[in-house]
């Protein structure tokens, strides 16, 4: 008898609300249903508040989170929206006065802002082009951004720089975020002296001492 109401009983169609999408996956949460893995009808809410029909299909979801991941199926538009909504600002590759590829750098560094939520924050990696920040609260994305970044050598000054937040999403099993800040063009001197610093860091992981690390 239970089963028969069940399928007298319309379904609520899910209204899901996008948080992220990168390397073809969309994150997302659902307002007013529970969902299941594969294929679903759903209402998606985008960051600049368009509303669009579509289906997903729906991949995992992050109990503690309650985020789910998934694949845009239909529209096909819909991948190309989200892609432009949620940039990869910190895989961008882009040539400096060397042509080298970016160092990425996995390093805990104090940072501190005025923009950031208590004023400060941690890194969480770092390249020349862009930060990725482990932070106490949300910062929305298009945000113009201060940092002050202290070294863990004495021998170094405190960078200072400025950037925009290109997204920001929750830390995994967590109540922090992690926000990706994309940094602006700054002087050759301070961007030699932060290339200088990852390259060193990265030969120390590897065990190798290098006679080039100087901040004369």
């Amino acid at each position: 008898m239970l089963d028969f109401l069940r399928r007298l009983t319309p379904k609520k169609k899910p209204v899901v609300e996008v948080v992220d999408y990168a390397k073809g996956l969309v994150y997302f949460r659902c307002l007013n249903v529970a969902l299941e893995k594969g294929l679903t009808e759903a209402t998606a809410h985008l960051p600049d508040g368009e509303v669009v029909e579509a289906e997903l299909e729906v991949l995992d979801c992050d109990n503690a989170d309650y985020i789910y991941s998934g694949r845009v199926r239909q529209p096909l538009t819909l991948g190309m929206k989200l892609a432009k909504h949620f940039p990869p600002a910190l895989d961008e590759v882009k040539p400096w006065y060397e042509k080298r590829e970016i160092t990425r750098l996995d390093k805990v560094l104090m940072v501190m802002s005025p923009q950031l939520p208590g004023f400060k924050a941690v890194t969480y990696d770092i390249t020349i082009a862009g930060v990725r920040l482990d932070c106490d609260g949300k910062l929305e994305p298009d945000t113009q951004i201060q940092l002050r970044m202290d070294f863990d050598d004495h021998r170094m000054q405190p960078l200072q720089m400025t950037g925009r937040t290109v997204w920001c999403r929750i830390k995994p099993a967590s109540n922090k975020f992690w926000v990706g800040v994309k940094l602006d063009p700054i002087a050759d001197g301070e961007r030699e002296r932060l290339a200088t610093y990852l390259e060193h860091v990265k030969t120390m992981e590897r065990g190798v001492v290098s006679r080039e690390y100087r901040f004369d």
